[in-house]
């Protein structure tokens, strides 16, 4: 019986320590940063205006405008 306890403890004992190490390695792949985009953005616009669309990929703030709060967002 004492043998049985054992064996189930050090048993146990080894699926914690590879669900701990599997739920390590998910959680570095998830918070790895993602690549930002390369995208130039020719600013001709003194004006503090955002984006009106927000991450489209396009530098719009109004008609022909790229301001520079646009070119962030």
């Amino acid at each position: 019986m004492t043998r049985f306890i054992r064996n189930s403890l050090s048993t146990s004992a080894s699926f914690i320590r590879i669900g701990i190490v599997a739920i390590a390695i998910v959680g570095y792949f998830a918070a790895a940063p993602q690549s930002a985009s390369a995208t130039t953005f020719t600013v001709n616009s003194t004006l503090d205006l955002p984006d009106l669309n927000p991450g489209d990929g396009i530098c719009n703030a109004g008609v022909a405008l790229c301001t520079l709060r646009a070119a962030i967002t």
